[in-house]
């Protein structure tokens, strides 16, 4: 018997494929902070957590013996229940091209949201910091219209990446990306 007990269900191979199919696409659509981290998986059941290469030393040891507790990052696992109607499964083995998937959608959307606040935000339960909270750089808010956005943005990254001497600006690869029409930009919404 596996984890997700999939042999106690009455869900035939079609269903459980277009099921696994269906929560496949809306966490790929939806997953944005496993673009900006490194995310190596899955590894399966079995894996716990992940090693920091990091060590806790024990102070104050009196009898010469230095102790260090390893630390690592415990692994999260996240379960929703879903719930479909049997004929809305036994359609699909019939050879329903549109189910209603739509208890599937719900819950890998609340999947995705979490693991994305988990990175972004940090999950307190779990011990995550989140990059958000980890950054040495201040918030900024954005007050500025759409159309402004090229100014913000190259606000913002040279807040965070100081600009390059003007000596060297040509060279600044940044340019590339983040180079508003001359003349527009201002001081306001950063």
């Amino acid at each position: 018997m596996d984890l997700l007990k999939r042999d106690l269900a009455p869900v035939l191979p079609e269903a459980w494929t277009a099921i696994d199919g269906e929560a496949a696409r809306v966490l790929k659509l939806n997953l944005a902070g496993r673009k900006l981290v490194d995310f190596k998986g899955p590894k399966g059941w079995r894996k716990a957590a992940v090693n920091t290469g990091r060590l806790k030393l024990v102070p104050d040891r009196t009898d010469d013996v230095n102790l260090g507790i390893r630390e690592v990052q415990r692994l999260v696992e996240l379960r929703v229940p879903i719930k479909l109607p049997i004929m809305e499964l036994d359609s699909m083995a019939r050879g329903a091209t549109n189910p209603d998937l739509g208890p599937v959608v719900k819950a890998a959307e609340k999947v995705a949201h979490l693991e994305d606040s988990a990175i972004f935000n940090g999950l307190k339960a779990a011990e995550i910091t989140g990059l958000l909270p980890a950054s040495p750089h201040p918030a900024a808010s954005m007050t500025c219209m759409m159309s402004e956005m090229p100014c913000f943005t190259k606000r913002l990254t040279n807040r965070i990446i100081p600009p390059i001497p003007s000596r060297m600006s040509n060279s600044n690869p940044r340019r590339t990306f983040i180079q508003p029409p001359l003349g527009v930009c201002s001081d306001r919404g950063l």
